[in-house]
């Protein structure tokens, strides 16, 4: 949020109109993605492959690419969740739980 805001004026400061080319870029891909996910979608749908160790396996007719590909997403689990973790420590947004005794209640005498 704030930090890519502050970012991207200190790159428009630094770099001019020439920023935009990096806005123009991402708008570029984003529309050219359905371009390179049909054919792809087409061929998981024909030959039934769920995940991307199955295409790669399939492309690549090796079952030690798809090998790789699923030890690799094993190996990144942590780390993702570790990222999940930090961020969610220090987003500030915190949902601390009181201790019953110090709660109050709507019925309280």
């Amino acid at each position: 949020g704030g930090l890519a805001i502050y970012g991207t004026a200190q790159m428009a400061h630094d770099s001019g109109y020439a920023f935009l080319l990096y806005y123009l870029g991402i708008s570029a891909m984003l529309l050219l993605a359905p371009l390179l996910m049909f054919p792809v979608m087409r061929i998981c749908r024909i030959h039934q492959l769920s995940s991307l160790a199955d295409l790669l396996t399939f492309r690549f007719r090796s079952p030690w690419i798809g090998a790789l590909v699923s030890m690799t997403m094993l190996a990144a689990t942590p780390t993702g969740a570790a990222n999940i973790q930090y961020r969610a420590d220090h987003s500030g947004l915190h949902c601390e739980t009181m201790p019953p005794s110090t709660r109050t209640t709507a019925h309280t005498k």
